[in-house]
């Protein structure tokens, strides 16, 4: 059996693994934010003036608001807003795709696309909010649309280090670095960090790069200050009477660390793809010239980087607001996280190949990767979603939610006092966020109040007759 014919193999299976998520979007609905960013939009005669007055009043989120306002709802598209998970999976597996191209580690398509499914299927099957992250569109505009576009940034960072002398690398990188620092608080501050970290090796190596380095570290300071530094997040923080306590965040950061560090860590699913990419790694014939130089980097300072990704999440949600109210900002670390932990696995494996200590792992490559499909199938998210799908809750939400669209369309015309709506019964995990509430003043039943046009009707759920 060729290689050749095996690699393809195991590329079937990896992409039959997307099917059940590209499945599920179709069964996601609005719901919470959706509703009332889309009908600010409509409102709005001018998107500038919106995004103006959100970055004077609400947030610094410079690119993102301009994806969480022009949803595919506020355009009546309820159909778009199911598509739009499904092209967030075909952009990240792009993304990654491109990144692994840049890497320069594989030489045909197929290995390449291999790697960057594997990445993929990862973050998918572990990420601790797949609800909010890939099929809510308000969080996944926010957060992991951002990291499609960080993403492409890396891929940039590796082109313009290869081909240095481009100017158009430069720009390329630089539009995409601006772009990318405009999404989200967390993703900015990772940023900013990396580029530090990396203009810092830059210059202990002393590479003929190390400039071009430090202008783009200093270019993510000043695109993070827009983001900090806007009116609208004075207005928000003043929202959490508990922010600014130092102790309560160490301590909470902390136990978070210890929690998602060993729920990451001890994976099955990234255990067996490490095992597969340490062999992978041990079979390079030629190094590519990104490997060789991170090989002079002291690997205990790679090593922190894993900790100090998930402390950088953490730390300003409990420092601003004084909870970790939802965990779409973890959904950002698990991504660097991975692509870190497989730095390090690279890095270490040079490090014990030249003290000419050799890893002897017993279980066949084959085992190895039947493991890894079977992890990423029935284990996290990847079992959620079979769940979700096999038990119907994931259709009976569907219909629930559409019943409910249909009540409020229909009383447009005859708006009546009040609309009681039957609360959601049928929660899947991978797709239900929040319902609304049995307060009719609740801001998740007044985005429906807004939306459907229905500005004096009584919106709310029956359990208020209780």
């Amino acid at each position: 059996m060729s290689k050749s014919f095996k690699l393809k193999s195991g590329l079937f299976f990896l992409l039959l693994l997307f099917l059940p998520y590209c499945y599920l979007a179709f069964f996601s609905n609005p719901i919470a934010e959706d509703f009332g960013f889309a009908f600010q939009f409509q409102e709005n005669e001018s998107f500038y003036e919106l995004l103006k007055n959100s970055y004077l009043t609400m947030n610094g989120r410079y690119v993102s608001n301009i994806f969480m306002y022009a949803s595919p709802i506020a355009f009546n598209s309820f159909v778009g807003y199911k598509v739009f998970p499904f092209v967030l999976i075909l952009l990240l597996l792009i993304g990654n795709f491109i990144f692994v191209q840049a890497l320069k580690i594989c030489n045909g398509k197929s290995g390449v696309l291999v790697l960057s499914s594997v990445l993929t299927l990862l973050f998918l099957n572990n990420m601790p909010i797949i609800s909010e992250g890939i099929y809510w569109h308000t969080g996944s505009s926010i957060y992991v649309l951002g990291l499609i576009f960080s993403l492409f940034f890396l891929w940039s960072i590796l082109k313009l280090f290869t081909y240095p002398y481009r100017h158009i690398n430069f720009v390329l990188s630089t539009l995409l670095l601006f772009l990318s620092c405009g999404f989200n608080e967390v993703l900015t501050l990772l940023l900013v960090f990396f580029l530090m970290v990396f203009c810092l090796v830059m210059f202990l190596l002393r590479n003929k790069g190390k400039n071009t380095a430090l202008f783009l570290f200093l270019f993510s300071i000043v695109f993070a200050s827009f983001m900090i530094f806007a009116p609208g997040n004075s207005y928000r923080e003043g929202m959490y009477p508990l922010k600014g306590d130092l102790g309560h965040t160490f301590l909470m950061s902390f136990l978070q660390l210890c929690r998602f560090g060993f729920l990451w860590t001890f994976s099955l699913p990234l255990i067996a793809a490490s095992v597969l990419f340490y062999r992978f790694i041990g079979k390079l014939k030629h190094k590519p010239s990104w490997l060789i130089s991170l090989l002079q980097v002291n690997k205990w300072l790679i090593l922190s980087l894993l900790p100090i990704i998930i402390l950088l999440c953490v730390i300003p949600p409990y420092w601003y607001t004084g909870i970790l109210g939802q965990h779409r900002t973890l959904n950002i670390a698990y991504f660097f996280f991975i692509i870190v932990w497989f730095l390090n696995v690279a890095v270490w494996f040079g490090f014990l190949e030249k003290k000419g200590i050799k890893l002897n792992f017993k279980l066949p490559k084959k085992v190895c990767f039947i493991l890894l499909v079977a992890s990423l199938l029935f284990t996290g998210n990847g079992f959620n979603g079979l769940s979700d799908i096999f038990s119907g809750d994931a259709n009976n939400f569907d219909k629930q939610m559409k019943n409910r669209h249909a009540i409020l369309i229909n009383n447009q015309e005859n708006p009546p006092k009040e609309i009681v709506l039957k609360p959601i019964v049928f929660m899947p995990k991978t797709l239900f966020v929040m319902d609304i509430s049995a307060d009719p003043n609740y801001w998740t039943n007044q985005g429906y109040n807004g939306f459907f046009k229905l500005p004096y009707t009584l919106i709310y759920t029956e359990e208020i007759k209780q």
